[in-house]
């Protein structure tokens, strides 16, 4: 103890409550600590941190005025403020599970829960300070980005072995260090002799990321399925599976494990963005919606708020919009998507957005089916904007989008050519695959989802079965997440007599309304309406 008060310098405190300040000023000042800043907000906290280094942070993450505790720390980060060498530490008040997932996903050095005592207080800083101080010729490389220097002096602590209760927190250091190193084959077998002597779970999900680098599916599979059921390795778990599926284009696979792992962190904006992405690849409306609304409520005093972020919420409010039946939903869907682009114009009154906020406008004005007011403002857009010049790949396609909903179809289709050969070189391979399935989709179906349900159900109540057959075929392609519609292109399969179940085409389809069907949330009496097409189906089948 003598040894590490005679090291540790400053600390900074951020608090708003002064019985804790207090508290925990008489912790740090037994700890040895000869300078202690306290601040209660998170823009004072950066001032000071770029002023000078501290060697520990001790962060409330319940600070009411402007950024929070977790959004202070992903600054830092973001910023490159946070040196490898200073410890941080949060403490909260909050005991809610998402939380402590969101924060401890960070990877901050500890987490305490309020309220502590101070001997409690002063033991956990004391075993993560020690090695911090300890290590700080490692963590000085570190900050250097000097990857060998700090694995070669970490191996010296290894080899030496003088705290044998480290070995573990030494080891572990070790593999993220490789891993940054990229060398997968090297990491892979550190981390394979890890486990020979013990079965660690970082070890483990280690060695996942390995496989996955490596191109061994199989073996990461495996792993994961395991991992996936632990409950402090669920998260990151949940993660690499994700990563796994889309590396085999099971987007569909991809999206279910990622919606798992935002439902336990639903802070990570970044994760929301990646659910956002895999939502939209599969056509899944609503959860593109859901994303997107949790981006923003998320977005306030965050790094990550930006006009695209605003942008991006009101055209996912506008896609999901456009595929409800519900006037009531729509009308409601139409103020909020209003309601986000009058904020952004707001929180960027500088930005230069108008031909953006006029396309945004112009689809809302077709949500509300003011098709003549949308028109006017594209056809103004049209007089200003060359159409073959991709300046932002999500700006285009919004364009596109609008110009093929209001019927410029050849000029849709000219932008969506010249949105797909530019993504060819993005390296966001979510969004290459996704527009070149968009592209093709906008090419066969012309019609609103709207209009083809409207027409299929029209066909279908004159008994035009062929014509019912192929709209709501249209319409699925369009939204092959609804149920609804999954459930009336089952029944208008199951009552046409011309249909070959035996085809494979017709039994992918079939299946597919199924799979829709069986993941949704339906009512009673589509669920009975469901269980008479199977019975009948099967029928059929035999």
């Amino acid at each position: 103890m003598t040894e590490l008060k005679q090291q540790l310098q400053s600390a900074l405190v951020v608090e708003q409550q002064s019985l804790a300040q207090s508290h925990i000023k008489y912790s740090l000042q037994h700890l040895g600590f000869e300078r202690i800043d306290f601040v209660d907000r998170a823009h004072l906290a950066i001032e000071s941190i770029k002023k000078r280094q501290y060697q520990l942070i001790l962060c409330a993450y319940e600070l009411n005025k402007g950024a929070d505790g977790f959004q202070l720390f992903e600054r830092l980060h973001a910023e490159h403020l946070l040196k490898c060498g200073t410890c941080f530490v949060f403490m909260s008040s909050d005991n809610d599970l998402q939380l402590s997932h969101s924060i401890i996903e960070l990877n901050p050095d500890d987490f305490l829960l309020k309220p502590f005592t101070s001997r409690e207080l002063e033991q956990r800083l004391k075993r993560v300070l020690t090695k911090k101080v300890a290590l700080a010729d490692v963590f000085n490389s570190l900050d250097l980005n000097d990857l060998a220097g700090a694995l070669s002096r970490l191996n010296d602590y290894i080899s030496k072995n003088e705290s044998p209760n480290w070995l573990s927190y030494l080891m572990k250091m070790k593999g993220e260090i490789l891993k940054d190193m990229q060398d997968w084959q090297q990491t892979s077998d550190f981390y394979e002799s890890v486990l020979k002597v013990k079965p660690f779970q970082w070890a483990q999900l280690g060695l996942v990321e390995c496989h996955l680098h490596l191109g061994r599916f199989a073996e990461a599979k495996n792993l994961l399925s395991d991992l996936i059921d632990a409950r402090a390795t669920r998260l990151p778990a949940l993660e690499l599976m994700t990563e796994l599926c889309e590396l085999n284009d099971k987007f569909d696979d991809a999206l279910f494990h990622l919606k798992k792992a935002t439902e336990l962190a639903p802070r990570n904006v970044e994760r929301q963005q990646h659910l956002y992405s895999l939502a939209r690849i599969t056509y899944d409306f609503d959860s593109q919606y859901q994303a997107s609304n949790s981006i923003i409520r998320n977005l306030r005093h965050s790094v990550h708020e930006s006009p695209e972020a605003y942008l991006t919420a009101v055209r996912a409010n506008v896609d999901y919009g456009l595929t409800s039946f519900n006037e009531t939903e729509v009308n409601r869907l139409a103020q909020q998507s209003q309601h986000i682009l009058d904020n952004l114009k707001k929180k960027f009154p500088k930005e230069a957005l108008n031909e953006q906020i006029g396309v945004a406008t112009a689809r809302i004005h077709f949500l509300k089916n003011e098709t003549s007011k949308a028109k006017q403002i594209i056809e103004s857009q049209l007089e200003q904007v060359n159409l073959e010049q991709v300046d932002n790949l999500e700006d285009a396609l919004d364009m596109a989008k609008a110009l093929h909903e209001l019927g410029f179809h050849k000029d849709s289709e000219r932008m969506f050519s010249h949105i797909a050969k530019v993504a060819e070189d993005s390296p966001n391979t979510l969004f290459n695959k996704f527009i070149t399935a968009e592209k093709q989709l906008r090419e066969e179906v012309k019609s609103s989802p709207k209009q083809l349900n409207n027409d299929a159900v029209n066909h279908y109540t004159r008994g035009n079965l062929k014509e019912a057959l192929n709209a709501f075929t249209s319409a699925f392609k369009v939204m092959p997440k609804n149920p609804s519609i999954a459930l009336n292109l089952l029944q208008t399969m199951a009552e046409s007599p011309f249909l070959d179940f035996e085809a494979p085409e017709v039994k992918v389809l079939l299946d597919k309304c199924q799979a829709t069907i069986d993941s949704a949330t339906i009512n009673d009496e589509q669920a009975e309406r469901y269980r008479r097409l199977k019975q009948k189906l099967q029928e059929e089948r035999i």
